[in-house]
């Protein structure tokens, strides 16, 4: 029996290789590209956004988050209060490419592209200063724009709401002194218990219509800048 086994074990693999015969599963690198999976990673790289800027803003939880420590920046700040990385130093002969970086980047600036055939002499000349890692493109997400998803204005514009909010705030807190005048007694004697009880008690529609009124500013005003960044 053990005989009969190995002749047929034998003859299945010789029937697999039979059927490679004719098949070409061989790629003549570097003559033919490589089809490489969308999910390849390879060597990270530093990309822009949409209208050519650093998308890098040098938080710095790319070097944070490397398991090897390979990565090294310092960051700046330009007028306009944005940060961008002054320096940044990755160090390939320590890399191992996880994607972990690219996991961590809240701007999509640091990106694994499918390079891979690079090679050295020395381990000196595997470290990658900033000019070497920016490119000119936008790489894997050519549409996005950190500051405008984020809805962050780089000019100072929009910065009308949070003084909306205070003004409505301010009139609420007159409104409830005033007809309660013995509010600040309760505040200085009792504590913040019992005035929360006397706001929420008998005031208990007030309350609720300003929490109304604060959450329709809000949403107004995220409209608003959506609208601007479409419009932009």
């Amino acid at each position: 029996m053990r005989v009969w086994r190995n002749i047929s074990e034998l003859g299945a693999g010789l029937w697999t290789t039979l059927r490679q015969l004719g098949r070409t599963s061989t790629v003549s690198y570097p003559e033919e590209p490589l089809n490489l999976p969308p999910r390849w990673r390879g060597r990270p790289v530093l990309t822009r956004d949409p209208d050519g800027d650093e998308r890098c803003v040098a938080c710095q939880l790319c070097s944070a988050v490397c398991p090897t420590r390979c990565i090294e920046l310092q960051a700046g700040e330009r007028p306009d209060t944005r940060r961008y990385p002054l320096t940044f130093r990755i160090n390939f002969s320590r890399c191992i490419y996880c994607g972990l970086c690219e996991e961590a980047c809240p701007t999509l600036a640091i990106q694994l592209l499918d390079e891979f055939a690079f090679s050295k002499e020395h381990h000196a000349d595997f470290i990658y200063e900033k000019e070497a890692l920016l490119i000119d493109g936008t790489g894997k997400h050519p549409h996005y724009n950190f500051y405008r998803h984020s809805g962050v204005a780089l000019q100072g514009r929009g910065f009308w709401w949070p003084a909306v909010l205070v003004v409505l705030l301010t009139a609420v807190l007159i409104l409830l002194f005033s007809r309660r005048p013995d509010l600040m007694v309760l505040i200085q004697e009792i504590g913040p218990g019992t005035v929360g009880r006397a706001l929420f008690g008998p005031y208990l529609w007030l309350t609720e219509a300003v929490a109304l009124l604060l959450f329709a500013v809000i949403a107004a005003v995220l409209a608003i800048h959506r609208r601007d960044d479409h419009d932009a």
